[in-house]
């Protein structure tokens, strides 16, 4: 295949001189470079870390025609897959539909071992007008809806979530849905362009930047790198506004790269970037740092945007408990559970963060409480016994979930839950930050944090209590004020 005039091999790192490179052609917003069976190649995979990371490699076999696990494409007239006795492996790296670079379109700012493209289009237009909606990705069982929809700003016009569990339960809270494609992956962006979000939102998945996985990063294609979908449909969709959620460990994980990618893969889309991390603690019963990032394509949006200053309710988890033994009772660790918690040297060493604290906040909630419980969860002391695991109501107000959501019904359902409502946004919070944005981008607006408050009164046993603390701590913020 004659090599395209539009294109340009980038320089590999530790790429040896002599390595023959095939032409690169572009296929559906990846760019493919076929990798050819040498020990160079097998040399420049293992020094180059970087480019390993950014780049989801797909290995062919002798035996083998498989393709890479890519989004459905169109290839450019004349392409076929290569041979696989010819290739080690096809290195695919995630662009825009427009072919643009995830990094930067200045080659001097672009690293080592990215390949680009060297003429591209004019960016499309953003639409005039943009519909009071926003676009739901990874919406697991609708925290970010619950959260988005509050002030009757927004309506959500698209959702998008991978696991069949949680669409369930979505589907029971929120039967008006959408139906789209589950794997957002396959979400076309013309779908979501089409809309006209004002926001695109979502917790991209934290598996692989979390403390208590692998740390994989971008090379895992599972979740990391989906990340890189994140910015084709943005791309796609140029909405005003974009919202992620994620753990704390991306701001940290492979030395701040990753954070540094994400910020500038959003900045080279043309957006104004800001990154806060926000505890949920100070307004619900839960320990629970995240990584907020708002991105704003106007500049006078973001220089009006400033993060919400979250009062500090001094809530409880004793607050939240069930009175009464839910159907089925409480689920207490048998004898073989605790015994296997309890021998462990860190709740030796560290048995106030296994025993919950009935008179301060829970820890952090996470998708494995139920079945990793041996490694990380916190449980309920009781008199005369065991302890007890949470249960799953009590976990929605954790999370700042009203009281109406409906929850699942069999044994079996509810295990599965833990995993979802474990993977859900603090409600509350996302909630401040939605109001926030809404000022930004409608200064002449009156939007006041009562919806806040509403949401957690929904969300409490006792909703009184909560508007007693709130009170409170606007009394103390308010007397904290400079008077004029």
């Amino acid at each position: 295949m004659a090599e395209a005039p539009s294109l340009i091999r980038g320089k590999w790192r530790n790429a040896p001189a002599d390595l023959p490179l095939p032409p690169t052609p572009v296929c559906g917003g990846w760019l493919l470079v076929p990798l050819p069976r040498t020990q160079a190649t097998k040399d420049l995979l293992k020094k180059d870390k970087f480019m390993c990371q950014t780049m989801k490699i797909q290995h062919f076999h002798s035996s083998t025609r498989k393709r890479p696990n890519l989004p459905p494409t169109t290839p450019p007239p004349g392409f076929d897959w290569p041979a696989p006795d010819a290739l080690t492996g096809l290195c695919a790296l995630p662009l825009s539909p427009l072919g643009t670079s995830l990094f930067s379109s200045d080659p001097s700012k672009i690293p080592a071992g990215t390949t680009l493209i060297k003429e591209t289009p004019p960016p499309p237009t953003p639409p005039t007008h943009h519909t009071n909606t926003f676009c739901d990705l990874f919406s697991g069982i609708g925290g970010f809806r619950l959260s988005l929809q509050a002030s009757n700003w927004l309506k959500c016009s698209l959702s998008c979530e991978l696991s069949s569990e949680a669409r369930l339960t979505y589907s029971k809270n929120f039967p008006e849905s959408i139906s789209l494609p589950s794997d957002v992956t396959r979400l076309p962006g013309s779908v979501v362009a089409a809309i006209a979000p004002t926001i695109i939102a979502g917790g991209f998945p934290c598996q692989s930047f979390s403390q208590l996985g692998k740390r994989e990063g971008f090379d895992n294609a599972q979740t990391g790198a989906l990340f890189m979908h994140v910015i084709r449909l943005l791309e796609a969709a140029r909405p005003p506004v974009v919202l992620l959620e994620n753990v704390r460990g991306l701001l940290n994980h492979d030395g701040g790269q990753t954070m540094s990618v994400v910020v500038r893969s959003l900045e080279n889309l043309g957006y104004h970037v800001h990154v806060d991390l926000l505890d949920a603690s100070s307004i619900l019963p839960q320990i629970r740092n995240r990584v907020i990032i708002v991105g704003f394509l106007s500049s006078a949006a973001s220089e009006r945007y400033e993060f919400p200053k979250l009062p500090s309710l001094s809530r409880s988890l004793r607050s939240e408990l069930e009175l009464a033994p839910p159907e089925g009772g409480f689920v207490r660790l048998n004898d073989a559970q605790w015994g296997k918690v309890s021998s462990s040297s860190y709740f030796k060493e560290n048995p106030g963060n296994r025993l919950a604290d009935l008179d301060g906040p829970a820890g952090t909630l996470c998708s494995l409480y139920k079945t990793a419980y041996s490694l990380n969860s916190q449980f309920v002391p009781m008199e005369g016994g065991n302890p007890r695991f949470l249960t799953i109501r009590e976990c929605c107000r954790l999370q700042g979930f009203p009281e109406s959501f409906v929850l699942p019904e069999t044994f079996d359902d509810r295990n599965g839950f833990y995993r979802q409502i474990g993977n859900a946004v603090p409600v509350p919070v996302i909630s401040m930050v939605a109001l926030e944005i809404e000022a930004a981008l409608c200064p002449d607006r009156e939007v006041g944090d009562e919806v806040v408050l509403k949401i957690l009164r929904d969300a409490a046993r006792d909703p009184d209590a909560v508007e007693r603390l709130w009170a409170k701590a606007r009394e103390e913020r308010d007397a904290k004020k400079p008077r004029l």
